[in-house]
């Protein structure tokens, strides 16, 4: 398991973790590691291929068509386009936050 604190994105204190972590599971001698999506910048830096991830919803009812036609197909996309705009600063902010 590998994850750092978003506060230190722009630092590089995540990348010699992820050297770290490489170089400590390596020694084990784990060979192949899972990554997991999203593909970001970072991970795709250490990778040598990549898996196509896709997200299923299936509809039962017209509130389920709805909510995975506007929201899912449409709200969510627009949502992490903007979040991942957004400053460091304020992401740190609304991530303290549960919702």
């Amino acid at each position: 398991m590998l994850a750092t604190d978003p506060g230190y994105d722009r630092e590089g204190l995540g990348r010699l973790l992820i050297h770290r972590t490489f170089a400590a599971a390596a020694d084990r001698g784990s060979r192949v590691f899972d990554l997991l999506a999203p593909a970001d910048g970072y991970k795709m830096q250490h990778a040598d291929g990549l898996v196509a991830v896709s997200d299923y919803a299936f509809a039962f009812s017209w509130r389920g068509w709805l909510l995975r036609e506007l929201v899912m197909a449409r709200l969510q996309p627009a949502a992490k386009v903007l979040a991942k705009r957004l400053p460091s600063a304020l992401v740190r902010r609304l991530a303290k936050h549960k919702i």
